[in-house]
């Protein structure tokens, strides 16, 4: 479902071990850490919109896609996608104003540490 800015949110909330969220689709392909599906995600945005879609957050941690690709275990192919399009690495999210860079090394992703 496309909002007002052309943003593609998910119809229906994504259950993660933190609760029900409301999350685009590319945020949710993020936080499996499936590359190949973030790539698809990707393809599909139109370019007017894909600077707000990589910005975008999530209802519960204020984290954009790059945050769910730093907190998924195999995510870091997926932040190489997601930074190849202009994600912003020093973005805040929300709940504690971590960077993405912060939730890799919190969770020990220290591949992703090293893309970041």
């Amino acid at each position: 479902l496309e909002d007002e800015n052309g943003v593609g949110w998910l119809p229906d909330l994504v259950d993660l071990p933190f609760g029900r969220l409301k999350m685009t689709a590319l945020a949710e392909a993020c936080t499996r850490g499936i590359a190949e599906e973030v790539e698809q995600r990707l393809a599909s945005i139109p370019a007017a919109a894909m600077a707000k879609e990589l910005e975008v957050v999530d209802d519960w941690a204020g984290s954009s896609p790059l945050h769910w690709a730093a907190f998924s275990a195999s995510g870091a192919r997926c932040a190489r996608l997601l930074l190849k399009q202009g994600a912003p690495v020093t973005l805040p999210n929300g709940r504690d104003k971590s960077w993405a860079i912060h939730l890799a090394a919190r969770y020990g992703r220290t591949e992703t540490v090293r893309v970041l």
